[in-house]
Formats: C-alpha cells, sequence, structure tokens
C-alpha cells in the first residue's frame, strides 16, 4: 500500500495539488496520509475514506518506521525523502528551495538523504529539475519524469465585461513565494505610469510574503483572492488575463488551467515555460515589454482567447508514473 508523505506542504498551493492528483489516481492503494494540523481539514475532505494522520516530527518518523515494517511505499510530492528509506518516491519540483546560503545547506541534506535512501527520484520538468538531481548524483535508472496532471478549467465571461475595457485586470498566481518576483512587476508598473490602467488580483494565501508586498507598494490596485474560498474557474471569470515574472518556477499549474480555460497568459521568458506553454501563451524578454502588451490590450479593448493542447510527453509521463506507483503499492503491499 501507499503511505503518502504530505508533512512537508504547508498549505494547498500548487505544490499540494500535485501530489492529490497523483493521490486521486491512486487512491484505492493509499493506506494513510501524513500531514501536518493546518491540512488535516482539507485531506480528510478531499480523500473521505482514507486514513489521515496530524504528524509532528517525531510521530513522522514513527509513521515512516511503520511503513517500512509494513512493507509499504510512501510517496512524497516533494523533495523530502526519509533517510534510509529506499522503498519511497520523492519529487523535485525547481531549484528555487536549493539557492542561497540556506539552499546549500537544504542541498547538502537532500544529497545525503538521497544517497543513504536509494530511492526513486521524481522531476517535473526537463529542462530545470533533471539536470539539477543528476548534479545530486542520481543515477539514470533512479529517475522518474513525473510532470503535474494537465489541469483542466472553465471560464465564463459576462457579455459586457470586454466591450469598453477603461482598466484591464490581470491575475497573477500564487503568494507563497519570492520566487513569484511581483515587486520587480509591481515598481516597472508604476515606472511606466500604467497603475492607472491596471488592476491586479492574486490567487492565493494571506502569507508574509503577500503583506509584505501589500506594505511595499501601496500605490498599486490589486486584491488577493483567497485561493481555499474561490475556485480557478471562478478567478478565471474576474480577470482578463493572467501575467507572471517568476523565477524558478517547476511548472506553472495555475497557468497551464488558464490557457486551458482560453485565458491569455503573458509570460517572462523563461525555460520552463517554454517547455510547457510554447505555442499558446505569449513570451516578453522582459518586464516592461509585458507590461506595454498589458496597456495595448487594454487600449484595444478586447483580448483574444486562446487554445492549449498539453505536450504528449506531460501526459504520457503522468500517466506512466501513476501506473508506477500502483505498481509499487501492489508490490509492497
Amino acid at each position: 500500500m501507499i503511505v503518502a508523505n504530505f508533512y512537508h506542504l504547508k498549505n494547498t498551493n500548487g505544490l499540494f495539488y500535485y501530489g492529490v492528483d497523483y493521490l486521486i489516481d491512486s487512491q484505492k492503494n493509499i493506506r494513510k496520509v501524513l500531514v501536518r494540523s493546518s491540512l488535516r481539514t482539507a485531506v480528510e475532505q478531499l480523500f473521505p475514506a482514507v486514513e489521515v494522520v496530524v504528524c509532528n516530527p517525531w510521530r513522522l518518523a514513527l509513521e515512516v518506521v511503520q511503513a517500512a515494517l509494513q512493507d509499504d511505499f510512501v510517496y512524497a510530492p516533494s523533495s523530502h525523502p526519509m533517510p534510509f528509506l529506499s522503498k519511497q518516491m520523492v519529487v523535485v519540483h525547481d531549484v528555487f528551495p536549493f539557492l542561497g546560503r540556506l539552499g546549500r545547506l537544504k542541498r547538502f541534506l537532500l544529497r545525503m538523504s538521497l544517497f543513504t535512501s536509494q530511492c526513486k527520484v521524481g522531476y517535473i520538468n526537463k529542462c530545470d529539475a533533471q539536470p539539477f538531481i543528476q548534479s545530486l548524483g542520481v543515477t539514470a535508472s533512479r529517475q522518474i519524469f513525473a510532470p503535474n496532471k494537465f489541469p483542466v478549467a472553465h471560464r465564463s465571461i459576462p457579455e459586457n465585461r470586454l466591450d469598453q475595457m477603461s482598466r484591464i485586470t490581470v491575475g497573477l498566481m500564487g503568494t507563497d513565494s519570492i520566487k513569484k518576483n511581483y515587486p520587480t512587476l509591481f515598481a516597472a508598473t508604476l515606472a511606466t505610469n500604467n497603475n492607472g490602467s491596471i488592476d491586479f488580483l492574486l490567487y492565493g494565501h494571506h502569507t508574509q510574503y503577500y503583506h509584505d508586498l501589500v506594505h511595499q507598494f501601496p500605490d498599486i490596485n490589486e486584491r488577493l483572492v483567497e485561493s481555499d474560498h474561490c475556485s480557478l474557474d471562478t478567478f478565471f471569470s474576474q480577470i482578463d488575463l493572467i501575467a507572471s515574472v517568476a523565477d524558478h518556477e517547476g511548472f506553472g499549474r495555475p497557468i497551464a488551467a488558464a490557457l486551458s480555460a482560453g485565458v491569455p497568459c503573458l509570460l517572462i521568458e523563461r525555460p520552463v515555460f517554454r517547455e510547457f506553454f510554447e505555442g499558446a501563451a505569449q513570451f516578453f524578454p522582459d518586464v516592461n515589454t509585458l507590461i506595454k502588451k498589458m496597456v495595448e490590450i487594454q487600449t484595444a479593448g478586447k483580448v483574444e482567447a486562446v487554445t492549449y493542447t498539453p505536450p504528449v510527453s506531460m501526459v504520457t509521463a503522468y500517466r506512466e508514473t501513476v501506473v508506477y506507483l500502483q505498481a509499487q503499492s501492489v508490490v509492497a503491499g
């Protein structure tokens, strides 16, 4: 059976829903899900028939030892392998957590844990995450391409929304990390004197990063839409387009959902965005050029819907990873 280690996830962000997708498609094989108290309700609502165990570090260690004794397979949708446990799979999403002084320590600890456990290591993209795990000495036989499940979303636009656009409403996805790079976007918006025609809706949580952002940019027209209380479909109906100037994104699940719903996405030039959204999103070399495009759309008073088909390799790899997890749970159980 599968024991899902969600302990290192702190809120219902993209990483959480990444793991949830894999569990939903493997739920007949799940024995229990290990979580922090902050995620207990969310997981219980999603998996009412599965045991949910609230852990502290000691309880987590005990549960993992018990899983090993029961010959269970431990699945973690994050880059946190349990040392000395080879019957497990972890997933690396991007290199951002391993940058800087603290990041170097995290990288060392990850390398040591991977060395002692010999577990499978998933990577969600080929341009960033895979080279990173290779640099840690993870052999090809231990690697598995485990991308996000392609999200499907819908959008309902009021008929008069785009008839006379005196302002444009831009959706920003996520509020839990400085890698979102919102200060750069907001500073450029103010510097180009375009703040008067742009409203920003941020989809996420009340985090310290968000509150610091509000304090730093009091003149930006922005509002938080709490993702726990608003579906993506509803959020998409409130915006004209999505923008992202993020560094080190692993995938961009909400961006994929937006494209599937026909929402235009303006993205800063990044290899990961190119890997998954080539041919559907619009790419810009710098933030000022991206903002200029926003203003052009607002001036024209028209937003063209887009169509998006996910890369075949992404869809195939997701299915193969689900099959792998199901097979390991049978072997282990």
